[in-house]
């Protein structure tokens, strides 16, 4: 396969999103405190802090640097004030994203929480694709394959928009 192609076909797609969340913990019963959604312009499709039902552990707030206090500060609004926008966007579009099993797991356990309908929508890895399609790496992290690919993150790492940029821009990196 030619260098990228893989990766250069999910750029041109126009059905397909870039989705990070951060999260309360990483549990079956934690649920989203921030979420974005990037598409393949760049242009930032939805972005919004989420304020949960319960607390954020001290391990995730020491990752991400959210804080019930913080999310307070940054207006954030319920999960199902917020939903509704963000499941017209994402109804049957295909979600990419760095190990994107984490992140749509954790929309539909944030739904569950509300009894909400989750999206239907369809997924990419590009975690998983990046191992069967890049350069063989001795770790895999976000942070370590941007590095590694001589890129940096806009923004801060572990927050939900500067992590689905870096997606994108790995995606753009690997088409080069």
């Amino acid at each position: 396969m030619a260098r990228g192609k893989v990766f250069r076909d999910l750029l041109d797609r126009t059905d397909v999103l870039i989705v990070d969340v951060e999260t309360t913990g990483l549990g079956s019963w934690d649920e989203v405190v921030e979420i974005a959604v990037v598409d393949t312009t760049g242009a930032l499709r939805f972005a919004a802090p989420v304020l949960p039902v319960g607390s954020i552990s001290r391990q995730a707030s020491d990752v991400h640097g959210l804080t019930m206090a913080k999310l307070r500060r940054l207006d954030a609004k319920p999960w199902p004030v917020r939903y509704p926008e963000l499941r017209a966007l994402l109804d049957g579009r295909l979600i990419i994203g760095w190990n994107v099993s984490f992140d749509v797991r954790m929309i539909r356990q944030t739904c569950g929480q509300y009894n909400l309908r989750p999206p239907s929508i369809t997924t990419g890895d590009i975690l998983k694709l990046y191992k069967q399609h890049g350069p063989r790496r001795n770790r895999y992290s976000l942070g370590d394959v941007m590095k590694a690919e001589g890129l940096a993150f806009e923004g801060t790492a572990h927050r939900a928009e500067s992590d689905a940029r870096a997606v994108l821009e790995i995606l753009r990196n690997r088409c080069r």
